[in-house]
């Protein structure tokens, strides 16, 4: 029984990566881009506003570059 519910578990979590990887990874229309730009959103980490030019290019970006090259351990 435990065997067919770690299968049953492994398959959600790989049905659910495939679900988050399909969203991550559909392009957004300029209208939408447009609009997370004049909206702005303020950086996960340091609260300050990421720069319209960041989120024009990564409009999914939570964090601005400072605080996301410090979160990835300043690989960049």
């Amino acid at each position: 029984m435990s065997d067919e519910i770690d299968r049953v578990n492994e398959r959600e979590a790989q049905i659910l990566a495939l679900q988050v990887a399909s969203s991550l990874s559909r392009s957004l229309s300029t209208e939408e881009v447009d609009a997370i730009v004049q909206k702005g959103r303020d950086c996960v980490d340091c609260g300050l506003p990421i720069p319209a030019l960041r989120l024009r290019a990564m409009p999914r970006a939570a964090r601005c570059v400072k605080c996301q090259q410090d979160y990835e351990g300043g690989k960049k």
